[in-house]
């Protein structure tokens, strides 16, 4: 089986995927983790399914901007204003900033205290312990109801 990036296919791309983890990785990554966070609390509303997945609580997206203020000459590193982490490059600061590690908790496991920035690493997590087969299979539906034609 495949998954389709519907967003992509829209718009002209062909973006195919053998896992739904990739599937979902691609989407928050090119489309935004806090879209797909919007989406999937607004597909358990339909489904009156509230706080299945998510935390429901309402989080503003983050936007970072880095500028030259993030460099320190006398290290030669990317420092990182919210953690203090240095990186020897702009992109890994940028990639450190967009991981969602500073962000608030979105989703969260209903077999373990544990609870996540993105629906990438909930499910990851799913796979990796056996957790929740409950969650994975809504994350399935949520998934194959989204790549459905709309009506």
């Amino acid at each position: 089986m495949s998954f389709t990036c519907t967003i992509c296919d829209r718009d002209g791309y062909y973006c195919s995927f053998y896992r739904k983890v990739d599937l979902i990785n691609h989407t928050e990554n090119k489309h935004g983790r806090h879209g797909v966070y919007e989406g999937v609390r607004s597909w358990e509303r339909s489904r009156n399914q509230e706080n299945v997945l998510t935390t429901n609580q309402y989080v503003r997206p983050y936007q970072y901007e880095i500028d030259d203020s993030f460099y320190d000459e006398d290290s030669d590193t990317w420092d990182c204003k919210m953690c203090d982490r240095a990186f020897s490059s702009f992109k890994g600061l940028s990639d450190h900033l967009n991981s969602g590690k500073h962000e608030s908790s979105r989703y969260f496991c209903q077999d373990c205290p544990k609870s996540f920035s993105s629906l990438t690493a909930l499910t990851m997590h799913l796979n990796a312990t056996g957790h929740s087969r409950t969650e994975d299979r809504l994350i399935h539906t949520l998934i194959r109801d989204a790549q459905a034609p709309m009506l």
